[in-house]
């Protein structure tokens, strides 16, 4: 069993320099869950940017990025068509554009478009906290047709 008072190779004493000192009445739940957390994630035995990957998810700006984001369908995606796609747009990097051990990690990950110069688009990806600006070919990315394609705080 479990027991997520345990130090868990030092993750409790990081919380603890953090501030999560006990002296809140919810310091212990929120370093439980953390621990919780990790822990979790240490069973799905994933690589290590696949475990980055879920934090950077649940930092807050990730958190916030998700919760403007719609839900897209499999079906919305189209080839990047460059004529209609804007700076702000949802994009998504193909699901089968890289196939190097460094690349496939990029596949699928959905973004805002940043910028777009010489067929290179900057993708920021949605609730990535690190590392979330990259540079990909437009032919190695999907755009979308007749949704909704704006950034909720840019509809203003």
């Amino acid at each position: 069993m479990l027991n997520l008072s345990d130090n868990h190779d030092g993750l409790r004493e990081k919380l603890e320099s953090l501030g999560y000192t006990g002296l809140r009445e919810t310091d212990e739940s929120v370093i439980q869950a953390l621990v919780a957390v990790h822990l979790t994630l240490q069973t799905f035995d994933l690589p290590k940017a696949a475990q980055e990957a879920v934090l950077d998810l649940l930092s807050g700006s990730g958190r916030q990025e998700i919760e403007e984001s719609p839900a897209f369908k499999e079906d919305d995606w189209f080839d990047f068509d460059y004529g209609n796609v804007k700076i702000g747009d949802f994009v998504r990097v193909k699901t089968d554009a890289y196939d190097s051990d460094t690349g496939t990690r990029h596949n699928g990950l959905v973004g805002i478009l940043l910028e777009m110069t010489r067929g290179i688009g900057t993708v920021k990806y949605l609730g990535r906290a690190a590392n979330n600006q990259i540079r990909h070919p437009m032919e190695k990315l999907d755009s979308i047709k007749g949704v909704y394609n704006r950034r909720p705080s840019q509809n203003t």
